[in-house]
């Protein structure tokens, strides 16, 4: 009993065992105040622990939905896309040609910023060897 991880918590540790009478009456507290008790503790743990976990489903499933809707729209764009280039290559080739210079633009714009910024990143200088103070 006293290798029982429930048996500190139901106060049943002591070295020495007590008198009968004192036994009947410690086991009938546990069974009518301590044990109620400490599964009142286990079953909220669980509650909190199922509640989280359902939580966390939700979100799951909040962000799958938004990202099959991303999905969706990325598929549909490539389609349209697929159509213009067939229907009407040259308004395609405006589009893709479009496309590549707003890329570039942004590049551009970024690496300004960033150069203006003075947030680029400078590698620590390489030295060769140990130095020593003398």
């Amino acid at each position: 009993m006293r290798s029982s991880p429930y048996a500190d918590v139901l106060g049943a540790t002591e070295r020495q065992a007590p008198d009968v009478d004192t036994l009947a009456a410690r086991l009938t507290e546990m069974r009518e105040t301590r044990i109620p008790t400490r599964i009142q503790q286990i079953d909220t743990g669980a509650e909190k622990r199922l509640s989280r976990a359902h939580g966390q489903a939700a979100k799951a499933r909040e962000n799958a939905a938004m990202y099959r809707g991303i999905a969706t729209d990325a598929r549909t764009g490539k389609a349209l896309r697929a159509q213009i280039a067939e229907q009407h290559p040259r308004l395609h080739e405006a589009e893709v040609k479009a496309r590549v210079d707003l890329q570039r633009t942004e590049e551009s714009r970024s690496t300004r910023v960033a150069a203006q910024s003075g947030l680029s990143y400078q590698p620590p200088a390489q030295t060769h060897g140990l130095r020593r103070n003398r």
